[in-house]
């Protein structure tokens, strides 16, 4: 994949390159939800799926809410936000070249 855009856009990205462009784009999504009032307790599924199904292939099978709250926990962590509040810290903003996003955090309730 990263051969096929490479050759479609020639900018010699290597696979970090691109990664770290997902990186920035999941970052600020974060911080756009978050300026729009939308935070952690957001961060869920349909109810129907911490229901078991009745029939088909996944037939008993439901989410546990407390195995969901702690993958959350656990992503909040890797992406290196807050697990309190989600937002990404200043730190990682920086070293994705975000640092003018991170001041827009400070304007943000908590």
């Amino acid at each position: 994949m990263v051969a096929a855009i490479d050759a479609a856009t020639g900018y010699g990205w290597d696979l970090q390159d691109m990664l770290a462009v997902g990186e920035r784009a999941t970052n600020l999504a974060r911080i756009f939800n978050l300026r729009e009032g939308f935070g952690p307790a957001d961060d869920t599924l349909p109810a129907r799926l911490f229901t078991p199904s009745a029939a088909g292939a996944l037939a008993g099978v439901a989410v546990a809410p407390e195995e969901l709250a702690e993958a959350l926990q656990h992503l909040y962590r890797l992406k290196g936000w807050d697990p309190a509040n989600t937002r990404p810290g200043r730190a990682r903003l920086q070293a994705l070249g975000l640092a003018w996003v991170a001041d827009l955090l400070d304007g943000l309730a908590p």
